[in-house]
């Protein structure tokens, strides 16, 4: 049984979203951080994202594109919702870790 369109939606959208964000826009906010807190610790959720997230988000966005794809395929399929809400989860978990430090710089900055 050949994936459907949605699944075909569904796996471009991770690796659209998820590959932009470990290729793209974490390297760009490594370099601001390191430029703005001159040495002050980042939490522990923008460590976790700058140090590893780049590779782990690139690698798990093929991993569940090709699982949405081969989705299809199984007797039992997971629902699409379970897809998206991982989709969401990591999304947002990446910009939280991404703009906790914007809130520390806007502290230094008022103080």
């Amino acid at each position: 049984m050949k994936p459907n369109p949605g699944s075909y939606v569904l796996a471009a959208c991770y690796l659209i979203i998820w590959g932009g964000l470990a290729l793209f826009v974490v390297p760009k906010y490594q370099g601001i951080f390191h430029t703005m807190l001159k040495g002050e610790p980042l939490p522990k959720l923008t460590q976790w994202v700058l140090t590893g997230a780049p590779w782990s988000l690139l690698l798990a966005a093929i991993a569940l594109a090709l699982l949405v794809l081969g989705k299809d395929r199984m007797k039992r399929r997971p629902p699409n919702w379970l897809f998206i809400s991982i989709l969401v989860l990591g999304f947002w978990l990446v910009v939280c870790g991404l703009f906790l430090p914007i809130i520390q710089i806007r502290h230094m900055l008022q103080s």
